[in-house]
Order: structure tokens, then C-alpha cells, then sequence
């Protein structure tokens, strides 16, 4: 069942906020390498001490994009499986493959 469906549908969502992802934590640069790979390309990828890229970025008066490119976006939604009963439908590697495939196409 699509997760927005699930939260109208379900009485144990009334007043609650959710939080739904793939159930797969992957980092930027591991989302890269493998978009990379689906689309038989080199992820075009350098190293670059954390550091560095962040005194860039404050430099820059980009503090902000430094943070959404490297800083951890990790989703609890234990309290979304639990409340729910739900479980993603996709896992990551599958709903990636299909979006470069609709790219492709």
C-alpha cells in the first residue's frame, strides 16, 4: 500500500507526524557511485578532507549546502512501522534502478 494511503487510512496516524523512508541509509557519495553504476558511468568522485570542504563552504557562504551534502540524514520511522504496521514497498537499489531505467528511456 502507497504510505500516503496507509496514513488517511489508518486511525492510528490521526494527529501524528510520520516519518517514512526505504529503510536504507546510504551517503552521499554511495548514492553517487551507484547512480554512477546503474547509468554505466564514472562516478566522478575526489577526496577531499571533511574539513577543508567545510571551511570552503563558510568561506563561500555556503555553510548551509555543506551541511545537506555531507552532514548524516538518517529517518527514524520506528514509530511509523509500529504505529502502522508498515514496511517500505521498494527497497532503495530497486526504486533507484527503475528511476535511471525511466531516465533512459
Amino acid at each position: 500500500m502507497i504510505y500516503g494511503f496507509t496514513c488517511i487510512e489508518n486511525p492510528q496516524s490521526a494527529g501524528k507526524t510520520l516519518l517514512a523512508s526505504d529503510g536504507e541509509d546510504l551517503s552521499t557519495p554511495d548514492l553517487i557511485r551507484y547512480l554512477a553504476e546503474l547509468m554505466c558511468r564514472s562516478p566522478k568522485l575526489f577526496a577531499m578532507p571533511p574539513g577543508v570542504l567545510r571551511l570552503m563552504a563558510n568561506i563561500a557562504g555556503r555553510e548551509n549546502l555543506y551541511r545537506r551534502l555531507c552532514d548524516s540524514l538518517v529517518i527514524d520511522m520506528s514509530a511509523t512501522q509500529e504505529s502502522l504496521g508498515w514496511e517500505p514497498p521498494y527497497a532503495l537499489k530497486e526504486s533507484l534502478a527503475k528511476m535511471v531505467n525511466a531516465w533512459h528511456s
